[in-house]
């Protein structure tokens, strides 16, 4: 089934799949340059069509419009990150309007899930308050993804939000941004939530083995210099303090941590003190 969501002049579109419990609310172009979900949640739709469902499934692929269709991260009718403001206010400005009326969905489901991209240099992760919530830990563990990120808890997003009011809920970030979207990292956010709809029992098919490793926060990498930066590993590697990831004009560019290479950035020139890579701390072996 269809709906359609009026906020002002704009309408956000509403897939509901089955009925009952578990309800799972997914939702992605909450950031509108972030492609890669959006294309991903259509698919998603497109695959649950006719499907028997035990349970219900909420999916907006693009939760803001007016950001999807200028490719722009902040809404570009009041220059707000919607994922700043939950669970938004039904008198205040388009995106607090916005943020109110994907709450009022949110609030109803049992889990939340949150399709997001990392950039263009990036391994696929899941972000979530896994230390903190042990109702989180376990929802986030039928997730069949490789690495569990824990996150920095930054008030007014949509999944911090949800994990504070007792909703197990997270994000997975995949490769896209700048309003592109990449094929092989759609194929594998798609098993993962098809895999985490089996875990929760909605759907028969695509039960995968095996949970997430259990990152700490990000550690961002900053550029010690201005130059070109050539980097050295991809993301997904496993480094150690000290490791070399990359070159700034010949010169050793070194972790500051160990952990996990989250992303990294591409050949590019850099500034002094431009981040250029993101490290996950293990805490678990």
């Amino acid at each position: 089934m269809k709906k359609s969501i009026k906020i002002d002049s704009c309408k956000v579109e509403l897939y509901e799949f089955g009925s009952g419990k578990p309800e799972v609310f997914i939702v992605a172009g909450i950031h509108g340059d972030e492609a890669t979900g959006v294309y991903t949640a259509f698919r998603l739709v497109e695959f649950l069509q006719n499907k028997d469902l035990k349970g219900k499934v909420k999916i907006v692929p693009v939760a803001n419009p007016p950001a999807f269709r200028r490719k722009t991260r902040t809404t570009p009718i009041d220059s707000k990150d919607l994922n700043r403001v939950f669970p938004g206010s039904k008198d205040g400005s388009f995106s607090d309007k916005l943020a109110f009326s994907l709450w009022s969905i949110a609030v109803e489901s049992d889990y939340i899930l949150d399709l997001h991209c990392c950039g263009l240099s990036c391994c696929p992760y899941i972000l979530a308050l896994h230390q903190e919530y042990s109702y989180v830990k376990e929802y986030v563990s039928k997730i069949p993804l490789l690495y569990c990120v824990e996150s920095t808890g930054l008030r007014g997003q949509l999944f911090i939000e949800a994990s504070h009011n007792k909703i197990p809920a997270a994000i997975i970030e995949v490769k896209g941004g700048n309003g592109t979207y990449d094929e092989e990292h759609s194929k594998i956010l798609l098993r993962a939530v098809l895999s985490l709809l089996a875990n929760l029992e909605l759907i028969k098919a695509f039960k995968m083995p095996g949970s997430p490793v259990f990152l700490g926060k990000i550690r961002q990498m900053e550029s010690p210099t201005e130059g070109f930066f050539k980097p050295l590993l991809a993301p997904g590697n496993l480094v150690d303090e000290g490791t070399v990831i990359g070159l700034i004009e010949g010169i050793p560019v070194e972790a500051g941590a160990g952990g996990v290479l989250i992303s990294i950035m591409k050949s590019s020139y850099v500034l002094e003190k431009e981040k250029i890579a993101n490290i996950a701390p293990l805490i678990d072996k």
